[in-house]
Formats: structure tokens, sequence, C-alpha cells
């Protein structure tokens, strides 16, 4: 199996609002990265660690906690677009065949994450591991969507995600100029890609699929993927591994 090119971004700011280790967004980042060891543990992948001014202690956190074929890069105020834009130069930078994953530093990974993201990423042009709960609201309830199971898992259409996904790095390279038209604004920059791409290109459009139920949540509080007790779940990180 081809390795699972992740690129994995973490900055010191922007810890409030979380349901665990609020205002300690260093807390946060080692209690999600934990969840990320464990999930992808038995899946070949290449972790590219992208610090934005992080302090020398957490290179060395790593360096202690992260068991898996890693580079660690350090940079200095490359802020949110910045270090989003950078894991999108390093991933075009690959074969096209290579499956890609960009990971922000706030997500909370199943620890049968791991082996079906990176069968998805093979499969669908874009993948989200998360099952963002506002597909639940009423504004999304009568929506169109396609359904797959993929590797024992149902996954289906989203219309948006956030900025953790997947995808070949031959895809990210053919609409890195629509990544970094949008930046961080996630939604336009997902209905262009899902929508706008295919008129201009001439190629049916792109899909984004997302698992259900969610294999991570975004650790948000009020936008817990639905259908999982994450409070256990991270619990148990807790109690297991000290975060």
């Amino acid at each position: 199996m081809s390795p699972l090119h992740v690129f994995y971004r973490i900055c010191p700011f922007g810890g409030g609002n979380r349901p665990v280790c609020d205002g300690d967004k260093m807390g946060l980042v080692r209690l999600c990265l934990l969840s990320f060891v464990e999930a992808f543990q038995t899946t070949p992948v290449h972790v590219t660690f992208i610090l934005d001014s992080c302090e020398q202690g957490f290179r060395e956190w790593i360096e202690a906690h992260v068991p898996l074929e890693k580079t660690v890069l350090s940079f200095f105020g490359l802020g949110h677009e910045g270090s989003f834009f950078k894991q999108i130069e390093l991933a075009c930078q690959l074969p096209d065949e290579a499956l890609v994953y960009l990971a922000e530093d706030d997500y909370y990974y199943l620890e049968e994450a791991g082996p079906k993201l990176a069968a998805a990423i093979g499969r669908f042009d874009f993948v989200t591991p998360y099952d963002h709960p506002d597909l639940y609201s009423q504004a999304h309830a009568t929506e169109e969507s396609h359904v797959v199971l993929q590797a024992g898992h149902h996954w289906r259409t989203h219309g948006s995600t956030c900025l953790t996904f997947g995808a070949k790095a031959g895809t990210l390279s053919h609409v890195q100029e629509t990544l970094f038209r949008h930046g961080i604004s996630d939604h336009p920059m997902w209905l262009h890609l899902l929508r706008g791409c295919s008129r201009f290109s001439g190629r049916e459009a792109y899909r984004l699929y997302g698992p259900v139920p969610s294999l991570a949540t975004h650790m948000v509080s009020g936008f817990l993927a639905p259908g999982v007790n994450w409070e256990d779940r991270w619990n148990k990180t807790l109690a297991d591994k000290g975060a």
C-alpha cells in the first residue's frame, strides 16, 4: 500500500471555545495528536509537521510521543492562512498519485480512522474525516447526497467542510490556484471546487465525501460530530496517555 503523506500544521494560538483543555491550546494539541497516533499506527504514513511559532519544547514532545515516520519543520509567523499555503506547497511537490492528508491541529480521531481514511483518499476526489453537525440541521435535511460503502464504512457526499481533508497530490495540483485564491475561507473554496471548477474545466464536478458516523471531530464546543460519545473517548486518552 502506498504511504499516506500527512501535512500536519500546529500553532500555539487560538485555544478558546473548546470542550476540553479550554484556554490551553497546546494541551488540546497534545490530546488530538495522541489520538492521531493511535488512529494511524497501523497505516503506512509519513507525517510532515509544520510547526508555526511553537516553542522548541514542542518539537521535543513530538520526537518523544509520535512514533511514526516523520519530518518536523519549524516556522515563525506563518499564521492560519500561511501554514495552510505551506501544506499545499509541499503536497504539490509529490507525484500525482501520492495520497495526501492535510491536517489541522484541533481534530480528535477515533482509533479506527487511519486505514479507513487512507482507503477513501485513494478512491474519492476529496475526503473529510468529519461528519459536520450542520448536515443534520433543517436547512440541509433535504439536500441530495450520494452514499458509498468503502473499507467497511459509509461515506456520503458533502457540500463543504473545514480545512482538514485528503486528496491525491495531482488533484491538489490541478486546483491549487483555487485553494490559494480562497485561502482559509473554506466554505466559498468548497463551493468553487465542488460546483464551479467543472464549468470551466469541462470535467465532471469534484466530489467531497465524509464518513457516517464520523471518524474524527473538530474540537470546538457546539460543533462535535454527532453519533459518538467523544467525551468518553478523550477522557480515555487523557487517562491512558496523560496528554
